[in-house]
């Protein structure tokens, strides 16, 4: 089992040292950079689950019910 970051290593120099015809290499490789600052922009995914997961608490310790 690889490490998701070395199959999408692997998966971009595939895009450009293997040229298709008919595929646009230099999209789908923009398309990965362009995701990846996206990514490092956004603080990544443990912003996301930091509000989900005080969301759950809250509903897990309310005695309201």
């Amino acid at each position: 089992v690889l490490p998701a970051w070395i199959l999408l290593g692997l998966w971009f120099l595939w895009q450009i040292l293997v040229p298709q015809q008919g595929v646009a290499n230099w999209a789908h490789a923009g398309g990965f950079l362009a995701g990846m600052v996206t990514v490092l922009i956004m603080g990544g995914r443990t912003t996301i689950l930091k509000g989900r997961e005080a969301e759950f608490e809250e509903d897990l310790f309310d005695d309201d019910e």
